[in-house]
């Protein structure tokens, strides 16, 4: 669980090595097991951060964002 936090590789071992678990032969199904499940999990916060991502790139395009800031805190122009 800590490869993750190794700087420049971590981010793309961990997936890889939960790959190779997930979908070895010769890996212990319990642990065959949780790499899968540690992988729906990645895969659902990923979608779930593109859509949040998306939701507010188009606020700010549409210019709802700036009405927001007006409305909550009196700002009329937002930079």
């Amino acid at each position: 669980m800590l490869i993750p936090f190794i700087p420049f590789v971590g981010f793309i071992a961990y997936p890889v090595l939960l790959l190779v678990w997930a979908f070895s032969n010769d890996t212990p199904p319990t642990k065959k097991n949780w790499a899968r499940a540690s992988l729906v999990i990645i895969l659902i916060m990923v979608v779930l951060f593109v859509m949040m991502l998306s939701y507010g790139f188009n606020m700010i395009m549409s210019g709802e964002f700036s009405n927001y800031m007006e409305e909550l805190y009196g700002i009329k122009e937002f930079y």
